[in-house]
């Protein structure tokens, strides 16, 4: 599972650092411009640019603990456990 969510290059973290980000009151057009920034400023030489760029310029509005919270693989398995007990696999 891991080596699969690997592959998106930490997009799936995206919505989180987002949520984080308008919780502290940035505006939607604001943070469309921030994840739009990253693929033009560093391109290719970052795995994964979108995100850095957002964490980076997010680190005006997010403490260091809060970033990292919003890439914590925990948080999008916590109900994994749940959700296998409910389709018969444990």
């Amino acid at each position: 599972m891991i080596n699969s969510l690997s592959k998106t290059r930490g997009l799936i973290y995206s919505q989180r650092v987002l949520l984080e980000l308008m919780k502290k009151g940035l505006t939607a057009k604001r943070l469309m411009k921030l994840s739009s920034i990253a693929p033009c400023r560093f391109g290719r030489r970052l795995p994964n640019s979108r995100m850095f760029c957002i964490a980076t310029q997010g680190r005006k509005y997010l403490r260091p603990a809060e970033i990292d919270a919003c890439f914590d693989i925990k948080y999008y398995t916590r109900y994994r456990d749940l959700i296998y007990k409910r389709v018969g696999l444990k």
